[in-house]
């Protein structure tokens, strides 16, 4: 159970006493567990697809080096989109090596050289995915998740819930 949270506790253990952590896995041929999503971490976009999300995001996160998070959302929805945050130390880096101007991280994130960048990494990642897989638009937050606005687990894990009730705006302007 959870330290001290008695709530939290009831929530995920079972009557039987089992714990309910809304990982979903697969056992591989020796035998051993890997967790490759969240349950509740799974989308069903208008075309009825499942798509894992987290997929698509560690494939980005692992190709744009001036990416600290990318949120992928769709569910219920025509296509997917993505919300992507800038590394506060590699994104001005990036900038200042090319010589791009910029006074915050806000204001970097709207230079058209860093658009650029997120969507030639964001194709990339797109080219290997069937076109329901695929992220059709996505914008670029001036500032990163962190845990004091609630975006972040402590494990640094985004909080995809608290993300949509957040940067509504910014979601229903990918879809207008």
């Amino acid at each position: 159970g959870y330290y001290n949270k008695p709530e939290a506790t009831a929530e995920v253990l079972d009557d039987d006493g089992w714990f309910h952590s809304g990982d979903i896995g697969e056992i591989d041929e020796r035998g051993h567990l890997r967790i490759t999503d969240r349950k509740k971490d799974i989308l069903v976009p208008a075309g009825g697809k499942n798509i894992a999300p987290q997929v698509i995001e560690n494939d980005f996160k692992t190709r744009c080096p001036i990416a600290s998070q990318i949120v992928v959302l769709g569910d219920k929805r025509p296509y997917l989109i993505a919300l992507v945050t800038l590394s506060e130390e590699a994104a001005p880096e990036w900038a200042r090596e090319r010589g791009i101007s910029f006074t915050d991280l806000a204001d970097l994130s709207q230079k058209p050289e860093v658009r650029e960048e997120v969507q030639k990494h964001l194709d990339a990642v797109n080219a290997n995915r069937a076109p329901a897989e695929q992220v059709k638009r996505f914008d670029i937050l001036g500032k990163d998740f962190d845990q004091e606005s609630g975006e972040l687990t402590p494990t640094l894990k985004v909080k995809r819930k608290a993300v949509l009730e957040k940067y509504t705006d910014a979601i229903e302007g990918l879809y207008s």
